[in-house]
């Protein structure tokens, strides 16, 4: 009892101890982590700015406090009233802009309406800073004598009440944000907040001030390392796509029963960078997350982790903002399905689900026999395909070779192939095209898979029985990477062929990427003597200008144009097309030939080449020969 009626009297009479060790490493701190700071990109956000100068305060804090009890204290009497007020208050105002700081971090973190908050902040924080420097005039809190007698007590310090008043108005705004920020980072900020408060009322019971600009390092670090992982969204502080996976994942752990939800929104980012765009997204957040969690997982994308399907709510909400701003939108609700082992799995299966579906449309994914083996057909594509990139392996025996035999309208013989890819996997037979090849592009594993397929072509050609041209299909991307040449001729050389043997496709609608590179690496490939051939040409908008630009030797109608040809009359387009391309030197192929009908028409057009089921489906390479033998017997 007598200890601690001493520290009441020592309160009371503002006796306090300070030892400058903690305020000087703090202050070390406090210049580390500026320095680092302002190594980082995003210098001219606000959260960065609010760190800066937090730093810049507890720095001054430090300063003003070692000072104050290490200088102007012990030797008062040679310093005037004024200074020792002056460089008591410096010590305690810098320590309460910090606090302002802190507050407006967290209204930035919880998406707060800022210019509401910003004006009734600064002149609440006006006032705190009138009282403190009317405190010697008040009496209230700190005061000097004329004998210079220090007269302090915590209880009824200014400091003590503004910290309260921060750190209660800032608690408050984390627990009352209803969207937006995770509700883990809410909890962790609140603890935060309280372990400050902790600190600082033992300090007021042990009457020292030694830890009350140091404990302010607590939330500024707390911040630093939460604000700086990547499980947020920078710009709008949402959780990303690495929390989405995360959370899904722990929940598919406890075998809970929940849907995920992926919305594609066109211009979300024009969206959001708008006063009154932002508001309507926030909203939309809100009306949301009332059901579940929504994160940012892209540019345009959302997700979104829900107890029920909701998806009239959802259909509802992203049509507010398409009448609104006339951005087109679609969205995919998917339940987390019992194959599904991982939130990675169950991302990538919601993903695939989504690129299948028109814009403007809000689909439910119900599980049946079917979606079963699709998702089933999915994840074991993107395990084999993860596993072949990563042993890049140019005979791995999964990746299958076949070919559809390419007929020359002329004389009807087999003039060349296509190779096509097949990937066989022992005990569940072959994945087809339209099932590995977005999987393949999207995480970008096509290149060894086309370089796998070029070294099977090469090596059966090597093997000399085959002696016309095998075209092999490449992606826009490979044509733009800086190795796609050497690899090419690299697997060429090693089976010693004339690239003559070896014919170069690309997708025409996907050419318009960084169109001057890929346009100087096809020119390296003619001259290196390959034939370029201009693959599904029709499919889109197509640009005769960069066609004509291309030292192309082929170009291949694709079916559709074919289709579309006949269906509506338009053969005088394709017969212009093909004698135009006939007069620049450039030959046609006509794939799709399903009929007689179709053969008829494209032998009308002056089609050059024919590709289709009408003469061969796709048959292992390996019995390429055979089928062109046979072909050559046929027609003698």
């Amino acid at each position: 009892m007598s200890a601690l009626a001493d520290l009441l009297t020592r309160s009371i009479t503002g006796e306090i101890s300070f030892s400058p060790y903690a305020n000087i490493i703090t202050m070390v701190f406090c210049v580390a982590i500026f320095i680092a700071m302002k190594t980082l990109p995003e210098q001219q956000s606000r959260e960065h700015r609010y760190i800066i100068l937090s730093c810049l305060f507890i720095f001054l804090a430090g300063t003003a406090g070692c000072t104050y009890f290490y200088i102007i204290l012990p030797f008062r009497k040679i310093f005037s009233i004024n200074a020792i007020v002056f460089m008591h208050d410096c010590y305690y105002l810098c320590m309460m802009v910090t606090l302002l700081l802190y507050m407006y971090f967290v209204c930035e973190a919880v998406s707060a309406d800022m210019e509401r908050i910003y004006l009734p902040t600064a002149l609440i924080h006006v006032g705190w800073m009138m009282a403190v420097m009317l405190s010697q005039m008040t009496h209230i809190g700190f005061w000097v004598d004329q004998n210079k007698n220090i007269h302090e007590s915590y209880f009824v310090d200014v400091y003590t009440f503004c910290f309260i008043y921060y750190i209660f108005v800032s608690e408050w705004i984390i627990m009352s944000s209803k969207h937006i920020l995770y509700s883990k980072i809410k909890i962790n900020m609140a603890f935060t907040f309280t372990l400050l408060t902790v600190v600082n009322i033992l300090q007021c019971f042990l009457v020292t001030d030694t830890f009350v600009n140091p404990s302010l390092l607590i939330p500024l670090i707390y911040f630093i390392t939460v604000f700086r992982q990547n499980s947020f969204d920078k710009k709008t502080n949402m959780m990303n796509e690495e929390s989405f996976v995360s959370d899904i994942s722990h929940r598919i752990e406890a075998h809970g029963r929940f849907y995920i939800g992926l919305l594609d929104v066109d211009g979300l980012p024009f969206i959001t960078d708008s006063k009154e765009g932002n508001s309507d997204f926030r909203q939309f957040c809100r009306d949301i997350d009332y059901h579940g969690m929504i994160y940012r997982l892209g540019r345009n994308r959302l997700g979104i982790i829900l107890k029920s399907t909701e998806t009239d709510l959802i259909t509802q909400s992203l049509q507010k903002l398409y009448l609104k701003y006339n951005e087109n939108y679609k969205g995919i609700i998917v339940p987390n399905l019992k194959e599904m082992k991982t939130g990675d799995e169950l991302l990538f299966v919601a993903t695939a689900f989504l690129n299948d579906i028109r814009d403007k449309e809000i689909r439910e994914v119900i599980y049946s026999e079917t979606i079963k083996k699709d998702i089933k057909a999915r994840l074991l594509a993107r395990r084999v395909l993860a596993d072949i990139a990563h042993k890049k392996n140019l005979e791995d025996g999964r990746v299958r070779v076949f070919c559809q035999p390419i007929f020359d309208n002329r004389t009807k013989r087999i003039a060349s192939a296509e190779a096509l890819m097949r990937i066989y996997v022992p005990d569940y037979g072959f994945l087809f095209p339209q099932t590995f090849i977005p999987i393949a592009e999207h995480y970008g594993y096509i290149h060894i898979l086309s370089m796998i397929i070029l070294d099977h072509v090469c090596q059966y050609i090597e093997e000399g029985e085959w002696d016309g041209m095998v075209t092999v299909n490449f992606s826009t991307t490979e044509f733009l990477k800086d190795d796609f040449i050497p690899d090419v001729t690299g697997i060429v050389k090693k089976y010693d062929i004339s690239p003559e043997k070896i014919g170069i496709e690309i997708t025409e609608s996907r050419m318009e990427k960084d169109f001057a590179k890929l346009k100087a690496t096809v020119q390296k490939m003619r001259d290196l003597g390959f034939s370029i051939l201009i693959d599904d040409f029709g499919t889109g908008y197509s640009n005769l200008n960069r066609i004509f630009s291309l030292p192309v030797s082929v170009v291949k109608f694709d079916r559709s144009l074919l289709i579309s040809s006949e269906s509506d009359g338009r053969e005088e387009i394709m017969k212009e097309l093909s004698s135009l391309f006939r007069h620049l030197g450039i030959k046609t192929l006509c794939e799709g030939i399903e009929e007689q009908k179709d053969e008829k028409f494209c032998s009308d057009m002056k089609i050059d080449y024919f590709q289709g089921y009408l003469y061969s489906r796709p048959i292992p390479i390996e019995n390429l020969v055979k089928i062109s033998k046979k072909n050559r017997r046929q027609v003698q």
